[in-house]
């Protein structure tokens, strides 16, 4: 009967936290909309960067393909390759400072308030 007692105890104990212990966790615990809009700002710009990046890239090889396709002497050849180099140094660098002024993510921020008691 001890046993029953204990076990039935032990079960209201658990069923009693189960149910409280989201309530409590989430009670002080405010998210901000402004953060998501934000993240979603953020994610939207890196995007564009990336997109950006990935044209200047695909224009370069473009023009290397037509500079290659005309070119007849070997210097002609080593120019469009040195070209072909240029524009896309020139693409990373325009991605790189674009990322840098965009800035880190945005950090999920919360605030919690304990209840004075």
């Amino acid at each position: 009967m001890k046993k029953l007692n204990r076990m039935i105890a032990v079960a209201g104990i658990a069923l009693s936290l189960a149910a409280v212990t989201p309530m409590v966790a989430s009670a002080g615990t405010t998210t901000t909309v402004a953060h998501q809009g934000a993240g979603q700002a953020w994610k939207v710009a890196r995007e564009a960067i990336g997109t950006t990046y990935k044209s200047a890239v695909a224009a370069a090889r473009a023009s290397f393909t037509a500079a290659m396709s005309a070119a007849t002497t070997h210097d002609q050849k080593v120019a469009a390759h040195q070209a072909l180099k240029a524009a896309i140094a020139a693409a990373q660098s325009a991605r790189t400072a674009a990322i840098a002024a965009l800035g880190p993510k945005p950090v999920h921020t919360t605030t919690t308030t304990v209840a004075a008691g």
